[in-house]
């Protein structure tokens, strides 16, 4: 049994459990209606889509079905291919709103997550389809050692979609930096506390996210430079547990916030109703 289907598999059955905690969360709790949480629970919902696909790939391993022409893996994977760039764009949205909430609360408070959720979300797809249509002209039979991105993108739109992915990626790191020094001024003013909880939750993501999905972005980005094609194309293979790790995180990071809102939620769903209780009283006391 070979170490890399495994680690995927395992990996995926912890991502899948903590998305769909945070979506039945988001669909049983009031409070988590609000459009940073609805942004959240999309993003979740999106993991779960990549955590399928990745499972597919991890059960092909296993049947020792792994190889595949690119155009036969990119008809498979070609929604994979538009949520993996939609859902870094709606991350970038979570740390524009961020931004937003502790800069300009009186602002943010009158925003409506009805009529900006939508748009993000077609804004989102619309750039993950962009470098996907982009790949349909230049697909041919070449054999890849397995089914994943980011070696199904042909070579001449490679460049243009690492690219893409990679300036979403430090936009992301960009406006949370941001975000710390606003929170360090709020912290010391000691104002906006609400929206300061929320950020200091999702400001721990980052740590996260800069040392598995961006890792795995810069790694695959100069592969090319320094391996022939086919052991390229192996060593980029790995980087998909990176990519899963991050994938599976969120929901750990919220449950172990004992400050968060989403905590209480899970808890309730685990059915720990003890641990909420004593939590509940000791708040209150």
């Amino acid at each position: 049994m070979r170490p890399l289907p495994v680690a995927m598999v395992v990996i995926e059955m912890i991502g899948i459990f903590g998305n769909v905690n945070i979506i039945v969360a988001t669909i049983r709790k009031k409070q988590l209606k609000t459009k940073i949480h609805m942004m959240i629970s999309v993003m979740a919902v999106m993991n779960l889509i990549s955590i399928g696909y990745e499972c597919s790939s991890a059960i092909r391993m296993f049947l020792h079905m792994e190889q595949m022409s690119r155009t036969a893996c990119f008809r498979f994977i070609w929604v994979y291919l538009v949520v993996f760039t939609a859902e870094m764009v709606v991350a970038l949205a979570v740390a524009v709103d961020r931004l937003i909430a502790v800069s300009f609360p009186l602002s943010y408070e009158k925003a409506s997550s009805q009529t900006t959720l939508p748009a993000i979300l077609l804004v989102a797809v619309a750039i993950g389809a962009a470098p996907v249509i982009a790949s349909v002209f230049y697909l041919d039979d070449e054999i890849l050692p397995v089914c994943n991105p980011p070696i199904v993108i042909p070579w001449e739109v490679f460049f243009y979609w690492n690219g893409l992915v990679i300036v979403v990626a430090v936009s992301i790191l960009v406006t949370y930096g941001i975000v710390l020094v606003q929170m360090h001024r709020l912290e010391k003013a000691q104002t906006n506390l609400r929206q300061l909880r929320i950020s200091k939750t999702l400001t721990s993501t980052i740590v996260v996210f800069a040392s598995t999905k961006f890792t795995a972005i810069i790694i695959t980005l100069i592969l090319p430079f320094l391996f022939c094609d086919y052991l390229r194309d192996t060593l980029a293979t790995f980087t998909v547990l990176l990519v899963s790790v991050e994938y599976g995180i969120n929901y750990w990071l919220l449950m172990f916030r004992r400050e968060d809102t989403y905590r209480k939620a899970f808890l309730e769903q685990l059915r720990w109703r003890k641990i909420v209780l004593k939590e509940a009283w000791s708040s209150e006391g």
